[in-house]
């Protein structure tokens, strides 16, 4: 076998080498285009008896072979702390990842209307499959995001915070630096404790200014694992322009750039750190790392209060691209008819994008409305109806939500 392999494979080569037909090789068409007519359910039978092969593959693919695995991992960080799922034998034997999911997908199901319902009823009766799969289709983006936020806050809550941002040079400097229109009050160049912000922290501030950075940990922060990055370069402690000293509540960082900060800008600092504990389970074995924190500044030269100057970071490459929408219409489209523009941003086990759906609805009451999501999907990630009304799910990457509020 092997060796008509080799056969076929030299002779394509030559083929090409001797000028022969040879385009270059195209992806297939994974997006599908289906219309579907009638009630909720008859539309969600078509839909499930059309892409039943896929929505049981996206199912087993993404959902069995992925993402379940990857939720029973956590059980040990966030049973640490959320008791119930100690000892309780339906989270055991790898079942965790599929029992949580499940139960906030039943939890969820409370508040989907009855004709999405119906819907997923279709879905599962037309593709042959159990009712409970389809509705963890239509839920595991929900649950996966809230459990893992759930994670991600113990997580934090355990590591490394910044405690407070000092800037000791603004208390004399005969400015305004925190813009609350007193001129070096006492601590006007410090902020504690520190509450992340969307704009600047200070303006004003000197090029040749020591920043001084406090973080707080229990455990203790190990020096070495402090990363403090401007745009241009990311500082390690011992290096020049940054220094840190451990103290019995953390550290204490010292930021001094050889050569100073950029004169007259708005300049963005991120800084990590990792304390001193030490995680095995899950493995591989590590340190509590924090949540990555921007600080921007506004230095001398640049004539805007903090409040005038957005907190906006700078590109970092380690991070993938943001979810984000647009819609156009009227003077806004060249043809002058609604358009909608979506990108989706997702950790996908590199399956999703093969089991792509486009639902074209025709339904018996109400508007024709179009989705773009993956088969299984009742609604899809975005649409848009014959109105021209449009909507898009973007994901944003944030502690502020009910989830986390709950567990607080």
């Amino acid at each position: 076998m092997m060796r008509i392999v080799r056969q076929i494979g030299t002779a394509l080569i030559l083929a090409c080498g001797f000028g022969l037909a040879c385009a270059p090789s195209e992806p297939p068409p994974f997006a599908e285009v289906l219309v579907l007519r009638g009630t909720p359910y008859e539309r969600g039978r078509q839909h499930g008896a059309h892409f039943a092969s896929k929505i049981r593959s996206l199912y087993t693919r993404l959902l069995e072979t992925s993402l379940i695995p990857a939720l029973g991992r956590e059980r040990p960080g966030i049973a640490e702390y959320l008791l119930e799922y100690q000892d309780d034998a339906r989270y055991g034997d790898g079942r965790f990842g599929y029992e949580v999911l499940l139960e906030s997908a039943y939890a969820l199901e409370e508040d989907i209307p009855a004709p999405f319902l119906e819907e997923m009823e279709g879905i599962a009766d037309g593709a042959g499959l159990p009712y409970d799969d389809v509705l963890l289709l239509n839920t595991f983006l929900d649950s996966l995001l809230g459990v893992r936020t759930v994670q991600q806050f113990l997580h934090y809550a355990q590591a490394p915070h910044l405690e407070a941002v000092e800037i000791p040079a603004l208390d004399s400097d005969g400015r305004d630096n925190d813009g609350d229109g007193e001129v070096d009050e006492v601590d006007e160049g410090r902020v504690s404790p520190y509450e992340p912000t969307p704009h600047a922290l200070f303006a004003g501030v000197p090029v040749d200014a020591e920043i001084v950075l406090h973080l707080e940990d229990s455990d203790g922060v190990d020096p070495t694992t402090i990363r403090l990055a401007t745009e241009a370069h990311t500082y390690r402690v011992g290096e020049a322009g940054l220094a840190a000293e451990e103290t019995e509540s953390g550290a204490v960082v010292h930021f001094q750039p050889p050569g100073g900060l950029p004169r007259g800008q708005a300049v963005s600092l991120r800084i990590e750190a990792g304390d001193r504990s030490w995680v095995t389970d899950p493995p591989p074995a590590h340190a509590r790392f924090m949540r990555p924190e921007w600080i921007t500044l506004g230095t001398a030269g640049l004539e805007a209060t903090p409040a005038e100057i957005p907190s906006a970071g700078f590109r970092d490459d380690r991070f993938p691209p943001p979810s984000l929408a647009r819609e156009a219409d009227g003077e806004g489209s060249a043809s002058g008819a609604a358009l909608l523009a979506h990108h989706f941003a997702l950790l996908d086990a590199g399956t999703a994008h093969e089991h792509v759906a486009v639902l074209v609805h025709q339904p018996d009451r109400g508007f024709a409305h179009v989705t773009v999501g993956w088969a299984g999907l009742v609604w899809g990630f975005s649409g848009m109806n014959e109105a021209g009304v449009a909507w898009a799910a973007n994901l944003s990457d944030t502690l502020d939500n009910p989830v986390v509020g709950e567990v607080r």
